[in-house]
């Protein structure tokens, strides 16, 4: 759970970045789960436009460091760090994203993977409905390594900043979701080099969040 301590809900960076998010006139407000799923999803586009907007490159992480909690969470980049560099690997954008989430009382999941992390959100405050995010896609990733039969990379570059951050925003969902299918009964099961690590109020009680 070293993990849950990374995800920081309380940075002072967090209130910021969710003022930029909500100068997007994406939305007004955030409401969390006062209202429907699409009202959920499109409080989350809000926060992936924002992230897009500060141009962060991505960096890769080796598949040792992410097959112990232990060592990679001496590794992990805190959001200052994340934010000041614009750089970000698939744990780090993870533990931003999610910290964005709680912030404006949506409850994500950290999900890991042999060689991977992504994060996943409820849709409802009962946690019957989630969608999963591939947080990589919010910097310079090749979408045609993701997608390599669709020509992402050449529309993406005819298509409008706003466009793009929308059509990457429901790809990222599309990929991540079809790797959670994929893995979700050894997620589930929390099977060696797996992880389903749900952040809430109830884990926020027993873990506080580290460093700035």
């Amino acid at each position: 759970m070293c993990f849950a301590a990374y995800v920081n809900e309380e940075h002072p960076m967090i209130d910021k970045l969710l003022r930029e998010a909500l100068n997007s006139g994406i939305v007004n407000r955030f409401l969390g789960y006062q209202g429907d799923s699409a009202q959920v999803c499109r409080q989350v586009y809000a926060l992936w436009n924002t992230l897009q907007h500060r141009d962060f490159k991505y960096s890769s992480v080796s598949y040792s460091s992410l097959s112990s909690n232990v060592v990679y969470s001496q590794r992990v980049r805190t959001i200052s760090d994340a934010l000041n560099s614009s750089q970000i690997n698939c744990v780090d954008g993870s533990v931003l994203f999610a910290s964005l989430l709680r912030a404006i009382n949506i409850d994500p999941v950290l999900i890991r993977i042999p060689g991977h992390m992504f994060v996943g959100f409820y849709t409802d405050h009962k946690h019957k409905s989630m969608q999963c995010l591939e947080t990589t896609m919010i910097g310079d990733a090749d979408f045609d390594e993701f997608f390599p039969n669709e020509q992402l990379d050449s529309t993406l570059s005819k298509v409008s900043r706003a466009q793009a951050s929308r059509l990457t925003f429901e790809k990222s969902m599309q990929y991540a979701n079809r790797k959670y299918a994929q893995y979700a009964q050894k997620l589930r099961t929390n099977s060696a080099g797996f992880m389903f690590l749900e952040i809430t109020k109830n884990l926020r009680s027993k873990i506080q969040p580290i460093g700035t």
